[in-house]
């Protein structure tokens, strides 16, 4: 029994630290708010990170569908204090849909993001100690933010019935978030071998239409690359089904 409550205040430790602090007080001595877009205020600490945001864009971290995208979402908004993204609620259930049509549509998180260079074991691998609920600086040469780009693309439906082979994969502007270092280009393999542009010159392009061979209930990998403002370079996959023809 002792190492199951182990486990399970180690895993709910996080949600916990999010829950409980006074987040105004705890920053106050290592940030000083500022007027517009920064990567302080879309802090990851203060979300529970069940979309595994922290680690998200690397090679074993790097999957989103329909479900993550939603719950990635509702992450950011609270990680923004409520400032930036959408409240989730108030969108569909986009994981539960399956629409009757040939056009899928996209939707795309891309922000910058941080989290504290903080370890509650040994504050001497970051540069952080927490006293009474405050957080300051062991030193001045270490940051006490570590930032990071982060890129969630993924389909808004799970599926989408179809009499043909033919699909039009398509943005939802209303689903495209973008704070701090924006897309320059984005392009999409959606399994037919082509690199298709969603968006270039930081420009949203029009609806793209593919022709895939499906003749069952498939699962295939879409694979999207990104070049961001900054220059930097950001893939990641998304598995994708495919449902039988009608």
């Amino acid at each position: 029994m002792k190492n199951y409550v182990s486990i399970l205040m180690l895993f709910c430790a996080p949600f916990l630290f999010a829950q409980n602090f006074n987040w105004d007080t705890a920053l106050s001595q290592i940030y000083v708010p500022t007027s517009g877009f920064s990567p302080q205020k879309v802090l990851l600490d203060k979300a529970p990170m069940f979309a595994d945001l922290y680690n998200f864009n690397y090679p074993e971290h790097n999957i989103s569908n329909a479900d993550h995208f939603q719950q990635s979402l509702s992450e950011l908004y609270t990680a923004s204090s409520n400032q930036y993204f959408a409240n989730p609620t108030t969108l569909p259930k986009f994981e539960q849909v399956i629409g009757t049509a040939t056009e899928i549509p996209i939707g795309i998180l891309s922000t910058k993001t941080s989290y504290l260079n903080y370890d509650d074991e040994n504050n001497n691998n970051g540069n952080l100690r927490l006293v009474n609920g405050v957080f300051s600086a062991i030193n001045n040469i270490n940051p006490k933010f570590i930032e990071k780009d982060l890129l969630v693309v993924s389909t808004l439906f799970p599926a989408f019935t179809s009499g043909t082979n033919n699909f039009t994969f398509k943005i939802d502007t209303n689903q495209f978030y973008q704070y701090g270092n924006t897309i320059q280009k984005l392009e999409a393999n959606f399994g037919d071998g082509v690199w298709h542009l969603l968006v270039n010159n930081y420009v949203v392009q029009p609806a793209v239409s593919v022709n895939l061979n499906i003749t069952s209930v498939e699962k295939k990998t879409i694979n999207y690359r990104a070049v961001l403002q900054n220059g930097s370079t950001i893939n990641t996959p998304l598995p994708f089904c495919f449902p039988r023809k009608l």
